[in-house]
């Protein structure tokens, strides 16, 4: 039998020359497998460092750094300092012998930071993009807001790297993004005072760029060269100075994302999270100082947003002022408008790095810049952003890439971009000081009035059949959405939630009346199908707010109708009667018998719920006779609905099928698929209720069915729970408990109450959470 091989023998394939490189790979090869063969995984998760940097040690490619070799030969239990022996013996058998041509080592890289913090996998991302000594250059760019900490990663990362290029290490500052009144560096220029660095004589350098980049060419080739090129202004800068030798490695920094630069990686550098801003803050201020006040010292991170130049100018100013709390500086940051007059030390200056990207812009990209400090919410859309600045959508689109492209806004996903807070704040200042009140006024104006009509436009296809809403905000938006489907319309509404929120309170708070009722009028039955509770409630506080103020009573009949909706399925019966009949009185007064009709309905739900039948169907009754007089066939159906259901809960089980029967025909002639999975399911329940099995079952699957297709998660759960009765009602307990997990699962998503009832009947609360779905 042919003797098998150790364990874990590595199926890579790497350099097995009679190279010290390949013999030292080959040696860490075998002390891996003296350790037991861990993956590379397992050994990052020992020493807390990236597993494909770990995995390139022992490639045969090049040595490793000491740093990279300790972390290894810790992983697998060996000697570090015998090991950090064999390396230098490594290196010292790579060095020239003393008859080689003498080799002119160039370095020029600066000093690295002290302070530098984290940036763990961007680091290891760098790793793996090294060039071996035969592959092509490679050339990476690092891009990213102004101050992100670009050239911090840079130099840190050509000082890690620097043992893999012993022969040239350059860095160039190109000036890209500089002063207004400095021009970014020519790269004619550069070329010159670099061939001078790399030993060629003044007077013998060409004239011609072509000719010196020629030259500098030259002078790399055959070099382990690694080039940072910090500051770059675009890719014009960027070409002549790349190498064009095997094993060269260019590191490109820029506020721009050079995607014109053919065969570069790029690394999008993000402000750093929370924790790394936080050890990055306490190494400039000291430990002890963040001890003092540490929720403080989180809150300082908070509020500059983790931007590496801002947590450095706080982190100054602290330091230099011992005498200042944490508490005194975060006091002054919290208020927005002050906030980035407070980031500014010496010649850093938060303000001053966003103004060397804003400056160069177009005046058209300029003044959308400006007015996206007033579109509400976090994310914007091409599409609200065309209504915002009143643009075609080509037009947008193209604005928007062109702020992504010097990163003064970063890209949420395809279509939807964000800004980090202190842009926001800087875009508001330059508004306030470069556009009238009135423009930005407009502007909001638009915007809003674009998510209404989108908004109504989605009501429309949630709700099939439901009457449309007078708009009256005075304005036609550009580009009013349009939605295919139900689902279409669902997924945007779900998608715009926290910007069609934001929305209200900035009409509300600008004085845009109008807009700050109509909005969350709109999206009511929205917030109805998905219980989207806390939405629902603030928007409408908001829009109550804002309609008494305008002193409008049909506005405020809109609203206090919605309150008395939204409370009433939070058991909060006695403010949902309170706004219910407000609202009444409201609709008869401006004669609105569909708005009456409608809250009579409300009001009708909440006697039931208070077990007030007698009250409950009189109440229903008088909406159903106000929607048949007014010819409408959709109201009429939700109220034959209802009235099955309180006659049902009544104990009048064939009124109550007589009602839903009545209510079906209604609902599939009107499209009302919320309204058809609603009855099917009161009609299932009332078989169920009279022992009708063979009836109930098919009538509840079908409502599940419509309810799941739709969205409708209160529904879906509410149609499980009484699937679950029906089949513990057949014996089959097993499918029982499974319909009441998956409820009560559901129940809990909406904070609802009643998902403890549901597990009380399943009496296993213990494993209701863990069973499958049902119908899925």
């Amino acid at each position: 039998m042919a003797a098998r091989g150790k364990p874990g023998r590595p199926k890579k394939q790497i350099n097995v020359g009679t190279s010290p490189v390949a013999d030292f790979a080959l040696s860490l090869r075998r002390l891996r497998a003296d350790a037991g063969s861990p993956t590379y995984r397992q050994m990052s998760e020992r020493v807390h460092y990236a597993h494909n940097v770990l995995s390139q040690a022992d490639s045969g490619y090049r040595l490793p750094t000491d740093e990279v070799l300790e972390a290894y030969v810790t992983a697998c239990g060996g000697d570090t300092v015998l090991w950090r022996q064999r390396l230098r013996q490594a290196r010292e058998a790579m060095a020239p012998r003393p008859d080689s041509a003498p080799l002119r080592i160039t370095r020029t890289l600066t000093a690295d930071r002290a302070d530098f913090t984290g940036r763990a996998t961007e680091l290891g991302y760098l790793y793996t993009l090294l060039p071996t000594p035969e592959s092509p250059p490679a050339t990476v760019v690092v891009s990213g807001l102004g101050g992100v900490g670009k050239t911090a990663l840079a130099v840190h990362a050509a000082h890690k790297l620097s043992p893999y290029f012993p022969d040239i290490q350059l860095q160039v500052d190109l000036l890209g993004f500089g002063p207004s009144c400095q021009p970014p560096a020519d790269p004619a220029s550069v070329l010159a005072d670099l061939l001078v660095v790399l030993g060629v004589p003044t007077d013998q350098i060409p004239t011609s760029p072509q000719a010196r980049a020629a030259l500098y060419r030259d002078r790399l080739a055959g070099r382990r060269a690694l080039i940072l090129l910090d500051d770059v202004a675009n890719e014009g800068q960027v070409r002549p100075l790349l190498p064009g030798s095997p094993g060269c490695f260019v590191l490109v920094t820029s506020r721009s994302r050079l995607t014109g630069l053919d065969d570069a990686q790029h690394l999008v550098l993000d402000t750093f999270p929370p924790r790394d801003a936080l050890t990055l803050f306490t190494r400039i201020v000291g430990e002890p100082r963040r001890l003092a006040e540490p929720a403080v010292a989180t809150e300082i991170c908070e509020l500059v947003g983790g931007l590496a130049i801002a947590i450095t100018v706080v982190g100054g100013r602290l330091k230099a002022r011992p005498a200042w709390s944490l508490e005194s500086l975060a006091r002054s940051l919290r208020d927005e408008h002050a906030r980035l007059a407070e980031l500014e030390t010496g010649d850093r200056s938060v303000q001053a790095a966003f103004n060397v990207s804003y400056h160069p812009l177009t005046e058209q990209t300029r003044r959308v810049f400006r007015l996206l400090a007033v579109h509400p919410g976090e994310d914007v859309t091409v599409e609200s952003v065309a209504a915002l600045a009143d643009l075609d959508l080509a037009t947008a689109s193209r604005t928007m890439e062109c702020l992504l492209d010097v990163s003064l806004v970063q890209q949420a996903s395809p279509g939807r971009y964000r800004m980090h807070d202190l842009v926001r704040a800087y875009a508001r200042e330059r508004g306030r000081g470069e556009d009238p009140p009135e423009v930005r006024r407009e502007a909001l104006h638009r915007v809003i009035s674009w998510y209404l009509h989108s908004a109504h436009s989605a009501r429309a296809l949630l709700y099939p059949g439901i009457r449309p809403l007078p708009l009256a905000d005075g304005t036609t938006p550009r580009n009013p959405l349009a939605f295919d489907d139900h689902q279409a319309a669902l997924a945007w509404c779900e998608a715009e939630r926290a910007a069609l929120t934001a929305a209200v309170a900035a009409a509300a708070s600008n004085d845009l009346p109008d807009l700050a009722w109509q909005l969350p009028r709109v999206l009511l039955e929205f917030y109805d199908l998905r219980k989207h509770w806390n939405d629902w409630i603030d928007t409408h506080q908001v829009a109550l707010a804002a309609a008494t103020r305008a002193a409008d009573p049909a506005a405020r009949a809109h609203i206090l109708h919605g309150l008395g909706g939204a409370y009433r399925h939070l058991d909060r019966y006695e403010e949902a009667l309170d706004h219910c009949r407000e609202a009444l009185t409201l609709w008869r007064q401006t004669d609105d018998r569909s708005g009456e009709a409608g809250t009579l309905n409300f009001l009708g739900v909440v006697y039931r719920n208070l077990m007030r039948y007698d009250e409950s169907v009189e109440t229903y009754r008088r909406g159903l006779q106000l929607y048949r007089e007014i010819g409408y066939r959709y109201g009429e159906g939700i109220i034959l609905n209802n009235l099955g259901d309180v006659c049902r809960e009544w104990g009048r089980f064939e009124e109550a099928i007589d009602y839903f029967q009545q209510a079906v025909p209604l609902r599939r002639e009107t499209g009302h698929r919320f309204g058809e999975g609603h009855t099917y399911d009161g009609l299932g329940a009332t078989h169920l209720a009279v022992g009708d099995l063979d009836r109930a079952l098919p009538l509840l699957r079908r409502a599940l069915e419509i309810r799941r297709d739709i969205g409708d998660r209160w529904g879906t759960a509410e149609t499980l729970d009484t699937l679950g009765r029906a089949h513990r009602a057949l014996g089959e307990d097993r499918t029982a408990l499974d319909c009441w997990a998956e409820s009560a699962a559901i129940f809990d998503q909406l904070d609802a109450a009643r998902a403890a009832a549901v597990r009380g009947r399943a009496g296993r609360s213990a494993s209701v959470g863990t069973l499958r779905p049902v119908g899925a």
